[in-house]
């Protein structure tokens, strides 16, 4: 069967992304069954209580004779609750950066499953751009696992801005960030934000298609599934949780710079990347912040902008790891 096109990620990332990346993301997703994704999945739902009694959910994965002291913690995006797409998508990412790693991953809450499960308190908070909600919850599952020092945190879009800020707080140790397509780079107004969402990700079946060789496989039919109006209209609809509408307004404002310079002061490292045909991070932003001189010159940060692609990018499953595992050399060479 003659090889997919990988669209033009190899050009955008020559140095980090290679073949062996995406042969070995496409051979893990086109041999998943769907019904043993479900139950590795279920069998590491975790539930943790915050000291004001709210009840939350993470998936967590400690691989049999890994490393404990490592950790790659994966952040949700906007109304993604958990779903396989998110797994696998976790899975990839945390395969490319160190298989023996624990796998967190963060999930959002949607109408039905209200992962976060934040208090009315809480979603003022957030509402008011303070992110310390979602801070705790994420530091209270690293605090059960045993508070590894090695951590390696990937974000994309709503998760971008929720990693780059647990990675940036004053009680948190020094981590490697990849943030991919970051929010709140520009203050906006919620209807501006809700806007530049829709706006965004036309070419997502391209995109999701590249992920496979064998479009015929369980998990090829299922992705492929999942990027039909009728689908995308039903997570739109499920997207409106208390929770992630508070989320929503956490993004309106343009915290972004001050997250990344208290990550780089504290010892951590920072990828940052977007796509150049996008509105939700805007390419004039990203590029005017990538160029302020105390970035530029810090070794622990680069920027790589992806030319040609899209909110929709964050879905090539291979470049998302690729990128993480830039943040983690940075960090521990």
């Amino acid at each position: 069967m003659q090889e997919k096109p990988v669209l033009n990620y190899r050009d955008a990332l020559p140095d980090e992304l290679t073949l062996w990346d995406i042969n070995k993301s496409r051979k893990f997703l086109e041999g998943l069954s769907m019904s043993e994704l479900n139950d590795w999945t279920e069998d590491r739902i975790q539930t943790y209580t915050t000291s004001d009694d709210q009840r939350f959910r993470m998936v967590v994965d400690r691989p049999k004779d890994g490393n404990s002291d490592k950790a790659v913690v994966v952040m949700s995006e906007f109304g993604t609750n958990i779903v396989p797409r998110l797994i696998a998508k976790s899975r990839v990412i945390r395969d490319i950066v160190d298989p023996g790693a624990t796998l967190v991953i963060q999930p959002s809450s949607v109408i039905g499953e209200p992962n976060m499960n934040y208090s009315w308190v809480e979603r003022n908070r957030l509402c008011e751009g303070n992110l310390r909600p979602i801070i705790g919850r994420v530091a209270l599952t690293m605090n059960a696992i045993g508070n590894p020092e090695d951590v390696t945190i990937f974000g994309s879009s709503q998760g971008a801005m929720i990693g780059l800020g647990y990675a940036a707080d004053s009680e948190t140790p020094p981590a490697a960030v990849s943030v991919f397509e970051l929010p709140n780079i520009v203050e906006r107004q919620r209807t501006q934000l809700v806007a530049d969402f829709m706006s965004s990700g036309s070419d997502l079946p391209q995109v999701v298609e590249a992920n496979f060789t064998n479009q015929e496989a369980p998990f090829a039919n299922y992705a492929r599934h999942e990027t039909t109006v009728s689908r995308l209209a039903r997570y739109t609809l499920l997207s409106f949780h208390p929770d992630s509408i508070a989320t929503v307004g956490a993004m309106r404002y343009a915290s972004a710079v001050l997250a990344i310079e208290s990550v780089l002061d504290k010892g951590g490292s920072v990828v940052h990347a977007w796509g150049d045909q996008d509105n939700v991070s805007p390419a004039f932003k990203n590029r005017f912040i990538s160029t302020i001189p105390i970035f530029e010159s810090n070794p622990k940060y680069v920027s790589r902008v992806l030319r040609g692609m899209s909110h929709a990018a964050t879905d090539f499953y291979a470049l998302d790891g690729a990128l993480a595992r830039l943040a983690h050399d940075l960090r521990t060479k």
